[in-house]
């Protein structure tokens, strides 16, 4: 692999690859750009953590994305995940602390535990038509988001997955999915299995509100 090569700057992966090793470029703090080729269908875990670079695209030959794949790119501003990813791997992104703006497309299915926790500075997510399993801290420590749609895909989401300030907006007419809050339990049709460890968490539906 090249990882832990300070003096990298710029790299071509020709398109006969196809997968990028576990700490592949790992702690390249001088890597400024990288493009991913579509012939890649795997990015294992850690391969970029610790790079400098500010944008990256994930083109949708790629499958998943593997456990902190990207993190700790501090610098990371522009992230472009293509159609065609399934999975993000867990803390894949945690501590991107530039990161701004998350769209996930339809395809991906699972966010794994704490794949966007603690980028402090990401204020919008977009969830695709397709999430059906959040794990848990995948958005913990994200203290600038204030708000977020579940589609109505969602069949889990595990423990502390958001902050206490964030609203979360369910985009269905009645909970399809199990979530749990550790202040009490609400009704007896749902067994409510994952938000946050908070009372003032405010879960909305299009039947009214739920508060937690």
């Amino acid at each position: 692999t090249f990882a832990d090569c300070p003096n990298l700057e710029k790299i071509t992966i020709p398109k006969s690859v196809k997968s990028i090793g576990d700490y592949a470029f790992k702690g390249c703090v001088s890597l400024r750009g990288v493009e991913i080729p579509d012939s890649v269908t795997s990015i294992g875990d850690n391969a970029f953590r610790d790079c400098n670079f500010d944008s990256i695209t994930i083109p949708g030959s790629v499958k998943s994305i593997g456990g902190s794949a990207f993190c700790q790119c501090k610098y990371l501003r522009n992230l472009t995940i293509s159609k065609g990813v399934t999975s993000i791997g867990r803390s894949a992104f945690q501590s991107c602390k530039s990161l701004r703006i998350v769209s996930l497309p339809d395809s991906v299915r699972v966010i794994g535990d704490s794949a966007f926790s603690n980028c402090e500075s990401l204020e919008t997510v977009t969830l695709g038509k397709g999430v059906t399993d959040i794990g848990e801290y995948a958005f913990k420590d994200c203290t600038k988001l204030r708000a977020i749609t579940l589609p109505t895909s969602i069949r889990r989401i595990s423990e502390r997955v958001f902050t206490s300030d964030c609203k979360v907006t369910y985009e269905g007419t009645k909970f399809q999915f199990k979530f749990h809050v550790r202040a009490n339990k609400i009704g007896t049709t749902y067994d409510l299995y994952g938000f946050a460890e908070s009372t003032s968490l405010k879960v909305s539906c299009t039947n009214g509100d739920i508060w937690c």
